[in-house]
């Protein structure tokens, strides 16, 4: 077994070619990095593994890899070929970073800040930050038409996985803040643990405690809790029955 962070990592090829540093070990143009080669008969599978307890290893990353040592004759080079990950060590520092930053935010006043704003009893100027054409998006601008109500609903798009998604989500919470919105949705429909990872991000949960403006959130299944979820004003109970309830009473 061998612990290391993730100083670079490559999968275009189908094969994942990753460099290691020591993640206690000051970093420098000394530093000492392992090569390590996942080949893709044990890449794939071991990708779709972490993908599904929502974790994308990427540069920081610290990963502990079990392999053995070859000897790359034509570059005289030693590798260390991967064939297993501690998907357990590496779900524990994801629930440690997480709980760390709901710590942070409480600490700071920010955790149920953007639920203490009220919202206008006649909120028809709806602010979406989604993704266009996807079944969250469509689901949610069906039920307000379906209302009969007026609602007038500015678009935003957004990535809304992927390693852009949190800076995206940021920049369309922020516009919709100061377009002069009731409200502002932030809506993606269901997916891998991974696929909702831009949710649990700081960046995202910063952007929504400081928003002057009500968040509301609609992300994932029934039961999925991101903290965009925590911190938002109205959480991802805002489905397809709650919105039609919220509609009714507006009616």
């Amino acid at each position: 077994w061998v612990r290391g962070e993730v100083q670079s990592i490559t999968d275009r090829t189908g094969h994942c070619y990753i460099d290691l540093v020591d993640p206690d070990a000051p970093r420098g143009r000394d530093s000492k990095v392992l090569k390590v080669n996942c080949w893709a008969r044990t890449w794939a599978p071991m990708k779709a593994a972490l993908a599904s307890q929502g974790i994308v290893l990427d540069v920081g990353t610290v990963v502990t890899f079990r392999g053995r040592v070859e000897f790359y004759a034509p570059r005289a080079q030693v590798n260390f070929i991967a064939v297993d990950v501690d998907v357990d060590a590496l779900l524990g520092r994801l629930a440690a970073r997480r709980a760390a930053l709901l710590k942070a935010l409480e600490s700071e006043g920010l955790l149920r800040r953007n639920a203490g704003l009220s919202v206008p009893a006649l909120a028809l100027r709806i602010g979406l930050v989604a993704s266009p054409g996807t079944e969250g998006f469509n689901d949610f601008l069906g039920q307000l038409r379906g209302s009969g109500l007026a609602f007038t609903v500015v678009v935003v798009p957004a990535q809304v996985q992927g390693t852009a998604a949190p800076a995206s989500l940021g920049r369309g919470i922020t516009a919709l803040a100061e377009a002069a919105c009731d409200v502002v949705v932030l809506v993606r429909g269901g997916g891998s643990k991974a696929d909702l990872a831009a949710f649990d991000s700081e960046p995202v949960a910063r952007t929504i405690a400081a928003c002057p403006v009500p968040v509301w959130t609609g992300i994932g299944h029934t039961g999925d809790q991101s903290v965009a979820d925590i911190v938002a004003a109205a959480p991802s109970s805002l489905r397809r029955s709650a919105v039609r309830s919220w509609c009714s009473e507006r009616g």
